[in-house]
């Protein structure tokens, strides 16, 4: 009897370890940003000739709409951004400031909550609907991949500035 109440109290306490997960797996997962990536998409004035390739930004500051934070302040030599969006409403507005000009982007889009584990909580997943945006630096945004998730590294946004080569 006393070497049954042994084995079940090791097994116990054995699967109470096992169970208990770590944390540091939870973080690394759990963070869900969307990518977005800067173009310049230069017109040749003789030729007519278009090519596109990488922006660097010689100045960008990010801030979230409504919230009191600024996400990018004023960093330099800049060609991409992760930026994350609202968890519990469908919509995220950003302003984005180039060089001191300003242009608000408002992101729809929908979010799926999953269930991950009891330590880890619920992992977001969203679907980018449609994206509109001023038109001060911005000329165009483009929607790459509409999902936007903590394990895919794919670029979620392209934004392109138009550049009449000489």
């Amino acid at each position: 009897m006393l070497k049954i109440r042994i084995t079940i109290i090791i097994a116990f306490f054995i699967g109470l370890f096992i169970s208990c997960g770590s944390d540091d797996t939870c973080r690394q997962n759990m963070y869900v940003a969307m990518r977005v990536r800067f173009y310049q998409q230069t017109t040749d004035s003789e030729t007519g000739a278009v090519g596109t390739g990488t922006l660097t930004l010689d100045s960008l500051t990010v801030k979230g709409v409504g919230v009191d934070s600024v996400l990018i302040n004023n960093q330099k030599k800049r060609s991409d951004v992760n930026v994350f969006l609202k968890r519990f409403k469908n919509e995220t507005l950003y302003v984005f400031t180039f060089n001191d000009i300003n242009d608000t982007l408002t992101i729809l889009h929908q979010n799926e909550e999953e269930l991950l584990s009891f330590e880890c909580g619920y992992l977001t997943t969203y679907t980018l609907d449609t994206v509109y945006h001023t038109t001060h630096y911005i000329d165009s945004i483009a929607i790459k991949s509409r999902t936007v998730n903590a394990t895919s590294n794919e670029e979620n946004l392209s934004i392109y500035k138009y550049i009449t080569a000489e």
